[in-house]
């Protein structure tokens, strides 16, 4: 295992400073442009609020965007802190660290990118694999089984 402090990301963007205000400006401007587009096109059936499921990241809780999101018939459901089980990305993240570093140990860190890239170049091959595990069923704190599309409509 690496120590946090020698990690590397696998994708570098020096010019992007993650963490400064200016990124999450524009994050919260394109989340915005995304929520008009979904409003235009999407009719709320019950209360006349469209609900919108989101991560906890900084950027989707940013000031520009609760203001703006307060004044509109859009609710952001943020999903709780830490729940892979529920994001789908965080399920395809986690499989493609199975596959790539299960029992792996990468010398540098230009292998391990050349790994990761790899991966998502022949994703194709995981179909099936992928196809069973990035699914909207999700298991309740009660044992049952619940799909996405018994509760809610999802815009397209």
């Amino acid at each position: 295992m690496i120590p946090a402090s020698a990690q590397k990301s696998l994708i570098d963007w020096p010019e992007l400073a993650w963490r400064s205000t200016r990124a999450c400006i524009l994050f919260a401007l394109s989340t915005i442009a995304f929520a008009r587009k979904t409003l235009a096109h999407y009719t709320p059936k019950q209360d006349g609020v469209a609900r919108t499921l989101t991560d906890n990241a900084r950027y989707n809780r940013n000031e520009l965007l609760t203001t703006w999101a307060a004044g509109q018939r859009i609710e952001f459901v943020y999903l709780p802190t830490y729940s892979p089980n529920l994001n789908l990305i965080e399920r395809l993240w986690h499989f493609m660290r199975v596959k790539i570093l299960n029992s792996t140990y990468y010398e540098k860190h230009a292998e391990f990118r050349a790994a990761s890239v790899t991966f998502l170049e022949d994703i194709k091959q995981y179909k099936k694999e992928l196809r069973s595990l990035l699914t909207l069923n999700f298991r309740t704190v009660g044992g049952t089984s619940v799909h996405l599309s018994q509760t809610t409509q999802l815009p397209v």
